[in-house]
């Protein structure tokens, strides 16, 4: 048996890859050097940083349209109570009410009795252990001495 001489053939990565040109030759992929690749990322930052007073423009613009938005409503809110304070007022048994109860009105023939409450007593009580006075110390030591019988009223 003869054997028969093999050729053996180079093949380049582009081969492997399958790709070729038009005209039937393989093409050879072009590899980029640091200096166009150093220039590629220099172009893509510089147009990143050309965004940058864009976005925070854009965020800045979002909060104070929220912070107006906030402002909106309370101010809807205040119209509303105005307006319900306006439907009040027109209300006669509102202001009747409101007359007797601020002002103490009374209709004819009424008698209006006005109580008291000892909240005050109680206050110069509590203001008394606080160590605070309303009053200066020899008015109160006269009162006191007044209301125990030991002091004669001047």
């Amino acid at each position: 048996m003869s054997k028969k001489p093999q050729s053996r053939r180079a093949t380049s990565s582009s081969e492997t890859s399958g790709r070729t040109s038009t005209s039937g030759r393989p093409t050879r992929r072009k590899r980029l050097s640091f200096g166009r690749k150093a220039t590629l990322v220099a172009v893509f930052l510089l147009v990143g940083l050309m965004f940058v007073p864009t976005v925070s423009t854009g965020i800045r613009q979002a909060q104070q349209i929220s912070a107006l938005e906030r402002d909106n409503e309370a101010t809807e809110q205040e119209i509303k109570d105005l307006e319900k304070k306006q439907r009040d007022l027109k209300d006669p048994k509102y202001m009747e009410r409101r007359a007797r109860d601020e002002y103490h009105y009374a209709k004819p023939g009424e008698k209006i009795f006005i109580v008291e409450s000892d909240k005050n007593e109680h206050a110069s009580t509590n203001q008394a252990n606080k160590g605070e006075r309303q009053r200066p110390w020899y008015v109160e030591l006269s009162d006191s001495l007044k209301t125990v019988g030991l002091a004669t009223e001047e």
